[in-house]
């Protein structure tokens, strides 16, 4: 009975182990601002002239969010720069998490 015991503590302290060095990346949308933005240029997501990432910070931010919860929908939006880059940043966004 005591070696069932510890069998079970030992196989729980390697599950629990390995699902917290699985998930060691940080949440992306609780970097700054200013790092969200950095690792989504990074991941090739290009905020062109017509939708600057530093005039449209809430938008790209409230995609990252969305992306992350998994209810991203294409916004409805009359700039397709600014849809182009939605689809970009939750595609980053699905790649930072490995899916």
């Amino acid at each position: 009975m005591k070696r069932s015991i510890q069998l079970i503590s030992l196989l729980l302290a390697i599950l629990v182990f390995a699902g917290c060095s699985a998930n060691s990346k940080p949440k992306l949308s609780s970097l700054s601002p200013e790092e969200q933005i950095e690792y989504l240029r990074d991941a090739g997501v290009e905020f062109p002239s017509g939708f600057p990432a530093e005039e449209h910070m809430d938008f790209i931010l409230d995609i990252v969010r969305q992306a992350e919860e998994g209810v991203y929908h294409t916004p409805v939006v009359s700039n397709p720069a600014a849809i182009k880059a939605a689809e970009d940043v939750a595609a980053a966004v699905k790649e930072y998490y490995g899916h």
